[in-house]
């Protein structure tokens, strides 16, 4: 095979070939693709290419190149490759110094090009990682069991008969505390029908932390901590558990369940479950924003998918333990084989419907999804403050990261849909029209469009401001959102075709007139669709608040003029 033909492979093999801490493993330049694909690590963490090293411990890293590559460590020099064995690989090693959380380790060779791999230094181990050592309540630990690695270093922890529902666990204190403020644990598991969840439990004197894990799908239910699956190798699953900012996780307790929420059980002494490999986790890995939400799905409510979910970007201990819903409607006619739109419904209130009406419900019985061949998608907060669709001053309220990442993100995980910004439409009246301009204008990579309808745009910091003020915590904060305040730095993004769909109005006549304007001074091209209900006094201001276009007939809320309108340019030809 010439040079030529391999160099074609490189890309995709040096995604798959990984560091792992403490053993030889390859990160591949040009190099002959089943040679490279042969000295690959058995597994690796997959979608983020993160890997784990400890610190002060030595561990080597190998590249097959044409010719000696140079590493480096976080952008550092740290030496030239060598072969140093018949495998043909340039190998060094290398010990890190110090704890990081996010590195990238770097390979580059004279004759290719730079293939980076992202990776954590973490603490040594701080926990006996021989489990017959640890504590076991209800269950029986023996050594010697298949491991994922292919060796018998695995662990196998079977139940004692026991007639009625208690605890199965097995625990432990770490052999020293954590010099982090924040540390976590991880732990590989073996799924198996008759203990198929765990929950990792760590001792805690302020609020309960802990984490359920399914082990045959991932779902996970916390409480205070978060749990992901970073792993999966057959059966064996690799988990990554994390607790709320500022605990250290010094003692832990796994207990082998039986079902999700349900720590106790009954068992008749046939039952079992496999472990390997526990050992400290001090930070979070350098997840994307999405990888670090964790999820549950929760079935069919009234015609919509839904699924809970527990997202970092709510991190207070005030925000946390709080399940954030996302619910998603498909059209009735849905085939994987193609690539659909999506609208996502941005909610004026914490919990839809409260008072304003639910917008996802109103979408849906006017059969949106339907007539337009689109997918409907809404998240919620359930309490708390208002959704202003932006970030707090001190970083704990993040309602636009929840919404671009984790929404969005789940969204195209599940679905067939157009992932681009040609397929993102974003539709929100009062505050989360407010919200859609914001999340547009600012994340001009992710979505496409926006319908903005009956929104403030007039609105100033304090005063009467509808809990802008309390969400955005400053002036300065809340201006950075603002979409008056921030168009004219995005305008760009939004001049070369007409994205935008503004109208009203019930309340906010003035605002919408105004920001009408503001868009022609910039040259943006938009439609606007005004409807002065104001002379149909009482009229609600909420989803489906009705136009004054019929004449005698039953009348049509606003959504379905507003989302044509918004459709229309969706599928309107670039130019």
């Amino acid at each position: 095979m010439g040079k030529t033909s391999m160099n074609k492979f490189v890309g995709d093999i040096s995604r798959r070939c990984l560091i792992q801490g403490g053993v030889a493993s390859a990160l591949t330049l040009s190099a002959l693709p089943r040679q490279a694909l042969a000295q690959c690590p058995p597994g690796f963490l997959s979608p983020v290419n993160q890997s784990i090293l400890t610190v002060n411990q030595r561990f080597k890293i190998e590249a097959f190149a044409y010719s000696a590559p140079n590493f480096y460590f976080d952008g550092t020099p740290i030496g030239q490759g060598v072969i140093s064995d018949s495998s043909g690989a340039y190998s060094l090693y290398y010990t890190p110094g110090s704890t990081n959380f996010s590195v990238n380790l770097t390979a580059q060779a004279a004759s290719g090009p730079a293939v980076t791999v992202k990776l954590a230094v973490a603490e040594d181990n701080r926990f006996k990682t021989d489990l017959t050592l640890w504590a076991a309540t209800n269950l029986r630990v023996t050594a010697g069991e298949s491991d994922p690695d292919g060796g018998a270093g695995a662990y196998k922890a079977t139940a004692l008969v026991s007639s009625t529902a208690v605890k199965h666990i097995i625990s432990t204190s770490a052999v020293r505390a954590s010099v982090n403020l924040s540390s976590g644990f991880e732990v590989w598991v073996e799924y198996n029908p008759s203990f198929p969840v765990i929950l990792i439990y760590p001792t805690n004197t302020n609020v309960a932390q802990y984490c359920y894990v399914n082990l045959q799908n991932g779902d996970t239910n916390g409480n205070y901590a978060y749990a992901k699956v970073v792993e999966t190798r057959g059966n064996w699953v690799r988990i990554w558990f994390y607790r709320s900012q500022g605990s250290k996780t010094d003692t832990v307790n796994i207990y082998a369940c039986k079902q999700m929420n349900a720590p106790l059980c009954v068992t008749d002494g046939t039952e079992y479950i496999r472990f390997y490999k526990p050992r400290s986790a001090d930070g979070l890995l350098p997840f994307t924003n999405f990888q670090q939400m964790q999820r549950k799905s929760n079935g069919n409510i009234n015609g919509r998918r839904q699924w809970l979910t527990r997202s970092p970007f709510n991190d207070n201990e005030a925000n946390l333990n709080r399940d954030l819903p996302i619910n998603v409607v498909v059209p009735d006619s849905y085939n994987p084989d193609f690539k659909y739109p999506v609208i996502y419904v941005l909610d004026v209130e914490n919990t839809p419907g409260t008072s304003y009406l639910d917008g996802l419900q109103v979408l849906k019985n006017l059969n949106i999804h339907n007539i337009y061949n689109v997918i409907l998608a809404q998240t919620f907060w359930q309490g708390g403050y208002a959704p202003w669709y932006g970030t707090k001053s001190d970083g704990t309220i993040r309602a636009d990261v929840h919404v671009r990442d984790c929404l969005v993100g789940l969204v195209d995980e599940q679905f067939s849909t157009i992932a681009s910004p040609e397929g993102r439409i974003l539709l929100g009246f009062s505050k989360s029209g407010w919200g859609a301009m914001s999340l547009l204008l600012r994340n001009p990579t992710v979505f496409g469009y926006a319908g903005s309808w009956d929104a403030p745009f007039n609105l100033q910091f304090g005063g009467t401001n509808f809990g802008q003020a309390a969400y955005y915590g400053t002036e300065a904060q809340y201006k950075l959102y603002n979409p008056k305040d921030i168009l004219g730095s995005y305008v760009g993004s939004i001049k070369t075709r007409k994205r935008i769909v503004l109208g009203g109005g019930v309340v906010f006549n003035t605002d919408t007139n105004d920001f009408a304007n503001l868009l022609t001074s910039f040259g943006v091209p938009y439609s606007y669709i005004f409807r002065d209900l104001s002379k149909y006094g009482g009229l609600a201001h909420n989803w489906n608040a009705y136009d004054n276009d019929f004449s005698g007939n039953a009348p049509n809320g606003w959504c379905t003029t507003f989302v044509s309108a918004l459709m229309s340019l969706v599928a309107a030809p670039k130019g």
